[in-house]
């Protein structure tokens, strides 16, 4: 993720609502795509940082489960 996208991903994470709606109203499919994308990517890096701390925390728990081995 390059600067741009950051800071458009900055963007979409701390306008209100109300700004959202502005701007989506006003962006074609490939600019609301590309929002997705963003956020997808900004979901799966949370996902792995979120996986890397149970490895660590849990260790005899394998992550997704409960279960102690």
């Amino acid at each position: 993720m390059n600067q741009r996208d950051r800071d458009n991903l900055e963007f979409l994470l701390n306008a209100s609502p109300e700004v959202i709606e502005d701007w989506y109203n006003q962006m074609d499919d490939d600019d609301i795509e590309y929002a997705f994308e963003l956020l997808d990517q900004l979901k799966e890096d949370l996902d792995a940082k979120i996986y890397a701390l149970d490895v660590v925390s849990n260790p005899f728990v394998l992550p997704g489960t409960t279960t102690v081995h």
